[in-house]
């Protein structure tokens, strides 16, 4: 398991992507916005989600605002 924890990622993940052993498309990420629940439009997570996409990685998002512990020890 890697983890991989960033502010805004959308501009340094092609690198990473680049580095990595496999496709990005055999990679699940789990993506957890829960930190910009704070924000009444927080545009940058949106394109962190979407550039992961655009890399072919399978996305699963996660709110842990929403989630139990035992949710969030399965998810991860």
């Amino acid at each position: 398991m890697n983890i991989f924890l960033t502010s805004q990622a959308s501009n340094v993940l092609p690198k990473i992507a680049s580095m990595l052993s496999k496709k990005p498309s055999e990679y699940r990420v789990l993506f957890i916005p829960t930190a910009s629940n704070l924000y009444p439009n927080p545009t940058w997570v949106q394109s962190d989600r979407d550039k992961l996409i655009e890399l072919g990685f399978k996305v699963e998002d996660f709110d842990l605002d929403d989630a139990s512990i035992e949710e969030t020890t399965k998810a991860i």
